[in-house]
């Protein structure tokens, strides 16, 4: 489910132009499909590259052999899926984030 990440953790280990030459050919066929595969990527990219040891250990080896599919919101009621008009914001706070819009 997600070529681009590393063989330690599940993934491919492959490059992502390879990633995308797969997304090319699904969504010559079969879009949604093409879509899904590509969110789900995006969802699990974050958790790779920021998430602590203790957060890949536990959700990447499901998320990228397809047990777990990952998903991210991208909408507002006052924005649909634009997300130029997004307004809800993370700030950095004492102890954690602060959600705000």
């Amino acid at each position: 489910m997600s070529l681009p990440q590393p063989e330690q953790w599940g993934g491919g280990g492959q490059p992502y132009e390879v990633y995308l030459q797969v997304l090319e050919e699904l969504g010559a066929r079969w879009a949604s499909v093409a879509v899904a595969t590509s969110v789900h990527g995006l969802a699990c990219h974050p958790l790779f590259t920021f998430g602590t040891d203790e957060q890949k250990q536990r959700w990447l080896p499901e998320l990228l052999n397809g047990e777990l599919i990952g998903a991210y919101s991208l909408s507002e009621p006052q924005a649909g899926s634009d997300a130029a008009a997004l307004i809800c914001k993370a700030a950095q706070v004492d102890g954690g984030y602060q959600i705000t819009g």
